[in-house]
């Protein structure tokens, strides 16, 4: 527990069981406590004075962000990430704040307490003291910042797997899904923390100091920021799915079309074989001593002259979407690198 017993004393690490002394004598005070346990929660109830339903609320599991109002004291809950196995998820933080005390309550240890529990500790010149509700602000602002770090990796990695689709890669259609389903998982968090980071900003003037709001405001900004990004990143693995369908639609119509030319190659020369192959007498060029180059000849002209009518016609050789993309992008690139001109008319400027 960290603690500030007067306004101008030194922020100092004391031992929680002294909490209800550090209330009794004024000041401020921090109390973070993971995996709370009932009889833990109802000491702290009774030191504060808190409301019994904020206790049950903290002890069930899983709710969504929100704020309640108990006139000298709010109840805050919000979500911070973790990870379990290989994938994201989010875990509650309980906060409750009077004007001298917050007190975080959490069931698996979470990084942006630690960052701030490490800043109060070690370097103290950056830490607000005397202000209990800057605290909520700043853990605010840092649990954003870790979905701001994992969003960024969100858009990497979707980066990566377009590139992917373009190539029709059998692996695109999981690693989309599992993407899909974590983003699904941040955004069902986001939404409503933010509406209860807004109303910290500006419906809490008695507990809020002017300070601690703007911080608040700066905590919006980023959950603002969020929610916009994973829009725009559910419509890039839209997109992604329809470029992995569009390639693997083209792949597909590429060696259909493909077999389809070989096709129409070998039907005229399987055509010849079957006659000349025909168990009859007096066939032309039978009993020729040169019959079998003659027809090889034919054989080979006709396959040159097909196979050159289907490139003509460009069923074969034709430019994929991915080359076309390819040669796309080398033209963009070119046009930036053009020297910039006045959009005015030459002999303009004085």
């Amino acid at each position: 527990m960290l603690s500030q017993p007067t306004p101008d004393g030194p922020i100092e690490m004391v031992d929680p069981s002294r909490f209800a002394e550090l209330v009794e004598a004024g000041g401020w005070a921090w109390l973070d406590v993971t995996a709370p346990e009932r009889v833990y929660l109802d000491e702290i109830q009774r030191i504060l004075g808190l409301d019994e339903s904020g206790i049950e609320d903290v002890l069930d599991i899983e709710l969504l962000p929100k704020i309640e109002d108990f006139g000298d004291h709010l109840l805050v809950i919000l979500h911070a990430l973790v990870t379990r196995g290989d994938r994201v998820d989010t875990a509650e933080m309980d906060v409750m704040l009077t004007d001298k005390v917050v007190v975080t309550l959490h069931h698996e240890r979470l990084a942006s307490v630690d960052v701030l529990w490490d800043v109060a500790q070690h370097r103290r010149s950056t830490f607000v003291p005397d202000d209990p509700s800057w605290i909520l602000a700043r853990l605010c602002e840092l649990i954003g910042r870790r979905f701001l770090d994992v969003l960024v990796e969100l858009d990497r990695r979707i980066e990566d797997v377009g590139d992917r689709a373009l190539h029709a890669d059998s692996n695109v259609l999981g690693e989309v899904q599992v993407l899909r389903r974590e983003a699904a998982t941040v955004r069902t968090m986001l939404r409503p923390q933010r509406h209860v980071l807004r109303a910290l900003e500006v419906s809490q003037p008695f507990l809020v100091t002017k300070r601690a709001s703007t911080t608040f405001g700066d905590a919006v900004d980023i959950h603002d920021q969020l929610v916009e990004s994973l829009e725009t990143s559910r419509s890039l693995l839209a997109d992604v799915l329809d470029t992995y369908r569009g390639t693997a639609g083209e792949k597909l119509a590429e060696i259909t079309t493909l077999l389809t030319v070989y096709a129409a190659i070998i039907l005229p020369l399987t055509l010849v074989v079957g006659f000349f192959g025909m168990n009859l007498p007096n066939m032309p060029l039978q009993d020729s001593a040169w019959g079998w180059v003659g027809v090889t000849a034919f054989m080979m002209i006709g396959t040159a002259m097909s196979w050159t009518y289907f490139v003509s016609r460009g069923f074969v050789g034709a430019t994929s979407v991915r080359s076309r993309g390819a040669r796309i992008a080398r033209g963009l690139a070119s046009a930036v690198r053009r020297p910039a001109r006045s959009q005015g008319s030459e002999g303009s400027m004085d």
